[in-house]
């Protein structure tokens, strides 16, 4: 068999083979973005969501919430209040932030604030992105009551508003609620 008979023949072959796996790799992607959508659309909580109303979860975000550090040297409180927000860290390191409440933009998901610094050591703005994140069973207990869960917040933070209107965060942090 000469050379160019036998790479005519594969090409056959190949032909023949890749109308099959043509159809499995369609399937295959079909389902997988199927799941893709389902799942990701169930994942996702807002501060409206029965589940995160049901575990005794603020509506908003405002009130006492605490670094879900596994690591308590990195702990820091984050306490959001009617127009201040303080992050302290574990050496009592203070930063204070104002905003004008009338300026906050929330949806069902997110709380975005711009945030202009108090703390002489703070020099720029800063814009945060605030969403429900999950609701956490206390040492895996079987008792279904608010009491034993804990309510955890996703803080994206941004340099800018355009920054975040891309999705473009420098960096994030998970907080649970101080019951």
């Amino acid at each position: 068999m000469n050379p160019a008979s036998y790479i005519f023949q594969e090409i056959n072959t190949i032909k023949k083979n890749s109308s099959i796996s043509g159809w499995k790799v369609g399937a295959a992607c079909f389902w997988t973005l199927f799941f893709l959508i389902c799942v990701n659309s169930v994942l996702a909580l807002d501060w409206s969501d029965r589940k995160w109303v049901e575990a005794g979860c603020p509506p908003s975000v405002f009130g006492t919430w605490i670094s879900d550090k596994t690591n308590n040297k990195n702990e820091k409180v984050l306490n959001i209040a009617m127009n201040r927000i303080k992050v302290t860290g574990n050496r009592n390191i203070e930063e204070e932030f104002s905003f004008d409440k009338k300026n906050i933009v929330s949806g069902n998901r997110f709380v975005e604030i711009k945030l202009q610094p108090i703390s002489k050591g703070v020099k720029m703005s800063t814009y945060l992105k605030i969403r429900p994140h999950l609701i956490n069973l206390e040492n895996d207990s079987k008792n279904m009551n608010p009491d034993t869960y804990h309510c955890l917040i996703k803080v994206f933070q941004f340099d800018s508003i355009n920054k975040a209107k891309f999705d473009k965060y420098s960096s994030w942090e998970i907080y649970k609620l101080k019951k």
